[in-house]
């Protein structure tokens, strides 16, 4: 995450203008409707109140060996 600018603990708030409660909804979110080379805008909050908005392009998901 750290490519995407996400640095530290910052903490996803929305996905694509959606608000994100769990890790599950991202990860469902991702499987059901985006690919490898999709752009998605993630809107985060740092621990000093600062938001941010980033686009971040999918990379291809890891294999099971290489997790």
């Amino acid at each position: 995450m750290a490519q995407a600018g996400l640095e530290g603990l910052a903490v996803l708030t929305t996905l694509d203008g959606t608000p994100v409660t769990s890790d599950a909804q991202v990860i469902s979110y991702l499987e059901l409707n985006k690919q490898p080379g999709d752009t998605v805008t993630l809107s985060v909050v740092y621990p000093d109140g600062q938001q941010r908005e980033l686009q971040v392009t999918l990379g291809a998901r890891p294999s099971v060996e290489d997790r």
